[in-house]
């Protein structure tokens, strides 16, 4: 097929018109967790539609999530200031008029509408909303994401060894977040256990006020960048945010630390897992209730963490089998001293 991305705009609406159609799936918001969510819309309709063109029209700071799915062969991405003006409306219309199936994922955001209806009694996810928008079925198989030699490359070149887990404690929602309380004590207990099993602990989070001693910190990089250091991570540890969505759609292992927001339905990835519900709340799951309290959360000890930690890595071999006789040994030891 002709390469699409070298194409203008108008050079892609003439394309589509020679060819006789194609699909343009519409998305110009935020969201990097939802950008990740679409994904295996766009596989499923790959296997539906064939060999016609498919373009993803969205906001161009999340144009890097839809690069790297293979099936998508254009990225069309409008600034905020374009979009300020409707210059994307103009462009879905355009597409529309040259043969383009559109499927709109915003205007509004299939997400919301239902969520807002059925909040806190949520139980479909977000990956089956877009998909049926898409006129598909979500199948967590069909995520699909290929990186670049050099993005594979990026935990050498970062000095990264080859066995590191990467944390993000902070969502782009604070009542989602990790309580700040925990966060440090956590980020130490990570590393003195890391430490002792030649597994280091990195950090992906752009709002830490403060560093930990032997942790290694990046912040405010390029989403290209946080691809590569997900992409051979041992475990991404977080909560709903969009790093476990990038995470779980590169087929990582993922640690969920989930309160206001059922993980039964937002985390639908192959290789996550979640801590249980230890909540004291009555409302949990509540999704969209900021509150002061945060039981659902608070409830969520570093303990409780490094436990789940632990045996996510037991079961999927990242722990040597001597390294897991020391540590049952030695929670054995831990567990006998608390009580």
């Amino acid at each position: 097929m002709l390469n699409l991305y070298s194409l203008t705009r108008e050079g892609l609406l003439d394309y589509i018109r020679s060819v006789g159609g194609g699909i343009a799936i519409y998305r110009p918001v935020g969201g990097i967790g939802d950008a990740a969510m679409i994904l295996p819309a766009v596989t499923a309709l790959r296997k539906a539609w064939g060999d016609v063109p498919i373009i993803m029209i969205c906001i161009d700071y999340i144009e890097p999530v839809f690069r790297h799915h293979p099936d998508i062969d254009v990225v069309v991405g409008f600034t905020q200031e374009e979009i300020n003006r409707g210059d994307h409306h103009f462009f879905t219309m355009e597409c529309s008029e040259v043969g383009c199936e559109v499927y709109k994922l915003y205007d509004p955001c299939p997400g919301v509408v239902y969520e807002s209806e059925y909040s806190p009694y949520i139980t479909k996810s977000r990956q089956d909303l877009f998909a049926e928008a898409c006129d598909v079925e979500f199948d967590m198989r069909n995520y699909r994401l290929e990186l670049t030699e050099e993005e594979k490359d990026i935990p050498n070149v970062l000095g990264l060894n080859d066995r590191y887990m990467a944390v993000h404690l902070r969502s782009h929602d604070k009542w989602r977040d990790y309580p700040k309380v925990y966060t440090k004590a956590l980020l130490g207990k990570l590393y003195r256990w890391g430490k002792k099993q030649d597994i280091q602990i990195v950090t992906i989070d752009s709002t830490l006020s403060f560093e930990v001693k032997g942790v290694q910190a990046f912040h405010h990089m390029h989403l290209n960048t946080i691809f590569g250091i997900l992409n051979k991570a041992m475990l991404v540890v977080g909560p709903d945010s969009s790093m476990v969505h990038l995470a779980g759609a590169l087929g990582r292992d993922v640690l969920g630390i989930f309160g206001p927001t059922n993980p039964m339905v937002r985390l639908r990835y192959q290789k996550a897992r979640w801590l249980g519900k230890f909540s004291r709340c009555n409302r949990q799951y509540c999704w969209y209730i900021p509150c002061s309290r945060k039981f659902c959360l608070s409830t969520l000890s570093p303990a409780k963490v490094m436990k789940s930690v632990r045996d996510i890595l037991e079961v999927s071999g990242g722990l040597q089998n001597e390294v897991v006789e020391n540590l049952r040994s030695t929670q054995g030891v831990e567990e006998s001293a608390s009580a």
